[in-house]
C-alpha cells in the first residue's frame, strides 16, 4: 500500500505542484506595447476614500500607457453608468477615443 500511495502523489500533479521548489511557469499572452499617445489606456477606482462636502467617495483613476499620463476623477457612485458617463465627458471629450482599453 505505501508503494501505491507514493506512485499515486508522484504521478499527481496538483500533489508535485505542491513539492518545495516547483515553479510554475505560466504561458505568456500577446504584450500590448503603446506606441504613441491613446493607444492603451487603463480605468480603476480607489475606494474607499473619505467623503467629500459633494457626496464624493470614490476615486476613478485613468492611466495612459504611453506617456504615462495619468488623472483621478472624484465620483459619488462606482456604477457602470456614472463610469461611463464621466469617461465620456471628462476623457473622450478632452483627449478623443483610445484604441484599447
Amino acid at each position: 500500500m505505501r508503494n501505491d500511495v507514493t506512485e499515486f502523489i508522484n504521478e499527481c500533479d496538483d500533489s508535485a505542484r505542491r513539492k518545495k521548489g516547483y515553479k510554475v511557469e505560466a504561458p505568456l499572452g500577446d504584450v500590448f506595447v503603446a506606441k504613441e499617445f491613446f493607444d492603451i489606456v487603463s480605468l480603476d477606482i480607489v475606494v474607499p476614500r473619505p467623503v467629500t462636502g459633494r457626496g464624493h467617495r470614490y476615486l476613478l483613476t485613468f492611466a495612459d500607457h504611453f506617456p504615462r499620463f495619468c488623472a483621478a476623477i472624484r465620483i459619488v457612485r462606482q456604477d457602470t453608468k456614472t463610469i461611463a458617463r464621466v469617461f465620456v465627458v471628462r476623457i473622450i471629450t478632452q483627449l478623443g477615443v483610445p484604441r484599447k482599453f
